[in-house]
């Protein structure tokens, strides 16, 4: 294939502004790089950024961000990104694991965001998974991630980026305006990434459906390319 008839398309393109996104990936297909990618693409629009991690720690993330090409720490200087380690343990010290506390906690989060002395444009909550123990029934569970989408698209004033397991990305795909999945396929030592476009509501863009070819480059991030 010659180079003129390549068709890349650039992450932004994808995004709707004010709306939830949700991407799934199993572990590895690089849910940490695409939430990273869509939040420093903001700020460099000078979009203030909001990373809420579960899963991994602070230490962890900014090892392997640095190493990776992103220095994160530049960017906390600046007062541009703000990152929150929120696992399960920390999210719910002052609460008992129960249906009944959801509201308090959905509203904690967006207090969280609401005391930031400057405003925040872009979020990301990488992942889902990990603000809830595995000990909570699945329907409640559900209840409560719908919830939480809720709050983030009522005011229609943030632009997220919620990332989850591929089980639980199919429960919550009726609830977010767009839904994107990452398939990997691992072939010897190589590791081959194709983003899934599967949703977007009320989409003239023809994306609908579309599959790409990611391709990680340090640095940049996930470079897209239509199959």
């Amino acid at each position: 294939m010659g180079e003129a008839s390549i068709q890349r398309l650039d992450l932004e393109s994808l995004l709707s502004e004010n709306r939830v996104h949700l991407l799934t990936a199993p572990p590895g297909g690089g849910k940490t790089i695409f939430a990273l990618q869509f939040l420093l693409n903001g700020v460099l629009k000078d979009e203030r950024a909001a990373y809420f991690i579960t899963n991994e720690s602070l230490l962890s993330l900014s090892t392997g961000s640095k190493a990776f090409g992103w220095p994160l720490e530049e960017f906390q200087k600046k007062d541009m990104l703000i990152v929150y380690y929120t696992p399960f343990s920390r999210l719910w010290r002052n609460f008992e694991y129960s249906p009944k506390n959801f509201e308090q906690v959905v509203q904690a989060i967006k207090v969280t965001l609401e005391s930031e002395r400057k405003p925040v444009k872009r979020i990301a909550i990488d992942s889902l998974d990990g603000l809830l123990p595995l000990s909570i029934p699945t329907e409640a569970r559900i209840d409560f991630y719908r919830r939480l989408i809720e709050v983030l698209e009522e005011n229609s004033k943030y632009t997220c980026l919620l990332t989850a397991s591929p089980m639980l990305g199919e429960f919550l795909a009726h609830y977010v305006h767009a839904f994107f999945e990452i398939k990997i396929a691992r072939t010897g030592g190589n590791i081959r990434r194709t983003l899934v476009v599967r949703k977007i509501r009320w989409s003239e863009s023809g994306l609908e459906r579309q599959s790409f070819t990611l391709t990680l480059v340090p640095g940049v991030g996930f470079v897209l390319q239509r199959e």
